[in-house]
């Protein structure tokens, strides 16, 4: 899913998605759980979106169980999250959020094996912890593990050249075929 403008995939009444590249995209390139539901996010790069002005505003690259638009109530989300790539989704210095947004009635059934790097600050925010903003470091140092007692093998790029490629098979640790896109530390 490329260069879309707006919305990339939508998922909002639940389902599974898997092994997709998600790039170019304007605001939220993936949004899950407008209704109450279980969406499992497995083995996707979502990258490289929100770099051109044109295409909108700048907001979240993953939106999960955001406050419905009628009502303003979020959605009871059970959500699955494992072996993802979020990735250069624009950068502070280009405005707006980047990094990913948990709303306050997700509860993450599984979330590990994901690599976050978009924004320092900001990489999740998590509404069920109180609207409690998750850094880089905060990941890297087992904080977000803590605090969700999830997030097992999460990586962030601090201190690599990560480089993405799309439409790339990856190869999870394992050495299995892994999805949308390789991960490489130059």
């Amino acid at each position: 899913m490329y260069r879309n403008r707006l919305q990339g995939i939508k998922l909002w009444g639940g389902g599974r998605m898997e092994a997709n590249a998600v790039w170019g995209q304007g605001i939220n390139p993936v949004m899950v759980g407008k209704y109450d539901s279980t969406v499992e996010v497995v083995r996707n790069t979502v990258a490289y979106n929100m770099f051109d002005p044109a295409f909108g505003e700048r907001d979240y690259a993953f939106v999960a169980g955001y406050p419905h638009d009628d009502t303003g109530i979020p959605a009871r989300l059970d959500l699955t999250l494992s072996g993802n790539i979020f990735a250069f989704n624009t950068g502070p210095e280009q405005g707006g959020r980047t990094g990913i947004y948990l709303g306050r009635n997700v509860r993450l059934l599984e979330e590990r094996e994901n690599v976050f790097f978009s924004r320092d600050d900001e990489e999740i925010l998590a509404v069920f912890l109180g609207d409690r903003a998750i850094s880089q470091s905060e990941i890297a140092d087992g904080t977000w593990a803590r605090l969700t007692g999830q997030g097992a093998r999460d990586l962030v790029a601090e201190g690599w050249d990560l480089a993405v490629r799309v439409g790339a098979r990856g190869i999870d640790r394992k050495g299995a075929a892994a999805g949308a896109a390789t991960v490489t530390h130059l």
